[in-house]
């Protein structure tokens, strides 16, 4: 995937005025991995006295990912400095895909032909309904804008699906199935049930 100067697929910066800051002036920035069992993965990435121009913030990103699943969580915390911010999340913007937006279940895709090989690749981020101030676009990224408050974790669920994998596309339907079951990870509640048998 070419993403040159945009986010990526869940990168993060702040908006500021009308544009994505990114971590590009800080005091400094260390990652760790903190697991790298057979089951999952965590990376730490922490971003301390990160410029936003009329102060600094510090920041931590945790990332997750459990075998088998196709689904990469991205947990970012606003350790220190003004709350509440506008974190910005994305995807980088090709013109040779289609971005659908579904305010409904919060999640954000591209689809198309994306991928260096020239093949098709979806991408996907699913985040909290409530979190969401807005959508945006840039001349590189299509945009979720995202309050970020400080101590309060926001989740961003990272998805993608590529056609090497299986030789075929999927689907809008395919697509929108999938990213619908991916977002009641996110917005609807755990539920125990306990079955009393005799």
């Amino acid at each position: 995937l070419h993403v040159g100067p945009a986010l990526g697929v869940g990168g993060i910066g702040f908006w500021v005025g009308d544009s994505v800051l990114k971590p590009l002036v800080l005091e400094r920035q260390r990652c760790r991995i903190v697991a790298r069992g057979p089951v999952r993965a965590v990376v730490r990435v922490e971003y301390r006295g990160w410029d936003m121009g009329n102060g600094t913030v510090d920041v931590t990103s945790l990332f997750f990912i459990a075998a088998g699943d196709r689904v990469t969580e991205h947990r970012v915390i606003l350790e220190n400095g003004a709350s509440p911010r506008v974190l910005a999340t994305g995807i980088v913007k090709h013109d040779s895909t289609e971005m659908l937006w579904d305010p409904a279940v919060a999640w954000l895709s591209t689809s198309g032909l994306q991928s260096r090989a020239g093949d098709s690749l979806m991408l996907a981020l699913t985040v909290p309904r409530l979190a969401v101030i807005r959508t945006a676009e840039d001349a590189v990224n299509h945009l979720l804008l995202l309050r970020l408050e400080k101590g309060k974790p926001v989740r961003i669920l990272i998805s993608s699906y590529w056609q090497g994998e299986t030789g075929h596309l999927w689907t809008r339907g395919d697509i929108r199935r999938f990213l619908d079951a991916t977002g009641r990870r996110l917005n609807e509640p755990l539920q125990v049930a306990v079955e009393r048998r005799e």
